[in-house]
C-alpha cells in the first residue's frame, strides 16, 4: 500500500485510489479485538502476535489515505490503534530502555526486546497523528521511508 501511495503522489495518477481505498479497508476489517494487527497473514488468518511496526505502518496508511481522499474516514481507528501502540512502549525499564518500544508480542505477551526499527515506526505513526490532530499533517512522500 506505501509503494501505491508513493505511486500516487509522484505521478498524479487517480487510478491508484481505488487500490489503495481497498487496501485501507481491508486493514480496516483485519483489526483484531486490540485494535492491533497480527504481524503476518497466511490468506486465510492473522497471526494473534502483533509487531510494533506494523500495527504503525497501518496508522500511517490510514492517516495518509484521509488525506488524500480529503475526509476522516480512518480517523476514530487510527486513534484506537495508536492506543494500542501505546500499549507497546517501554516505561518501567533500565533509563537505555525507557521511552522505547517493544518490538511485539509473543504468545500473547510483550517480547523482552526493545527495537529501534518498531520504535522508529511507532513514533512517526504518532508524530503524524499528532499533527492530524492540530491540522498539520500533510501527504510528504518522505512519509513512507
Amino acid at each position: 500500500l506505501e509503494g501505491l501511495l508513493a505511486a500516487r503522489f509522484v505521478l498524479k495518477d487517480e487510478r491508484y485510489m481505488k487500490a489503495i481505498n481497498a487496501g485501507a479497508d481491508w486493514l480496516l476489517k483485519a483489526v483484531n479485538s486490540k485494535n492491533g494487527l497480527g504481524q503476518r497473514f497466511d490468506g486465510r488468518f492473522f497471526s494473534p502476535d502483533e509487531h510494533t511496526d506494523s500495527i504503525s505502518q497501518a496508522v500511517r496508511i490510514w492517516l495518509l489515505v484521509d488525506q488524500l481522499n480529503g475526509n476522516d474516514h480512518y480517523y476514530e481507528q487510527a486513534l484506537k490503534t495508536a492506543g494500542r501502540i501505546m500499549e507497546f512502549k517501554c516505561i518501567s525499564k533500565p533509563p537505555e530502555e525507557f521511552g522505547g518500544f517493544y518490538y511485539g508480542t509473543d504468545e500473547g505477551q510483550l517480547k523482552n526486546h526493545i527495537s529501534n526499527h518498531g520504535t522508529q515506526f511507532a513514533m512517526q505513526a504518532l508524530m503524524m497523528l499528532e499533527d492530524k490532530i492540530d491540522g498539520r499533517l500533510e501527504f510528504d512522500i518522505f512519509h513512507m521511508i
